[in-house]
């Protein structure tokens, strides 16, 4: 139970357990001289790893794309992306967040996403989206969403909310982050 520097993918301590570690917060490491900041985490039996970067600002913990599943919608159906107001669509991520201007784009079952994952954490499957914990198939759309910034600390689970203007139309549940700016500016690491 080791984690891992995303800048070359050494060990730089150990783990007492994944679930101690939350995406974006400091990252207790025993016998680390360094802060590092966990990007990302993956739970798959064969891994259990945690990916942390030193320093809070760290590139690797930023992206400016998501895909969000299990969505839901104010007016009961997505809204027309199209046709709203390009400067007042913005997506929000953590309570008390700041609001950062986004586009947004409906995938249908079926249709492929154009985001590709974040190295940094477990193997996203898209397909898993559409079913429910039973594994029933529902009606869900995905939503791919691109942020006008670098957007800190996106991470599976945590809720995204879209605004247009001061008005709520809906959101969902992030299934996972495209690649971070450190991805793109280095080319990732292979994991």
């Amino acid at each position: 139970q080791t984690p891992w520097s995303v800048d070359d993918l050494s060990v730089v301590g150990a783990h007492k357990g994944l679930a101690r570690y939350t995406i974006g917060q400091r990252a207790r490491v025993g016998g680390a001289q360094t802060p590092w900041f966990v990007v990302g985490k993956d739970a798959t039996v064969d891994k259990n790893l945690a990916y942390v970067a030193p320093g809070p600002e760290h590139k690797a913990l930023f992206a400016t794309q998501a895909v969000v599943g299990r969505c839901f919608w104010v007016n009961g159906a997505p809204p027309d992306f199209e046709s709203l107001d390009k400067k007042g669509l913005t997506a929000q991520t953590r309570y008390g967040g700041t609001a950062v201007a986004c586009v947004a784009r409906v995938l249908h079952r079926g249709q492929p996403s154009t985001i590709t994952p974040t190295k940094f954490g477990p193997p996203n499957q898209v397909s898993d989206a559409f079913q429910n914990s039973e594994g029933d198939e529902t009606d869900s759309t995905l939503l791919e969403v691109f942020f006008a910034s670098p957007t800190r600390a996106l991470t599976p689970g945590q809720a995204l909310v879209l605004y247009e203007n001061d008005v709520c139309l809906g959101g969902g549940v992030v299934l996972y982050p495209g690649r971070s700016e450190f991805e793109k500016e280095t080319g990732g690491l292979t994991v």
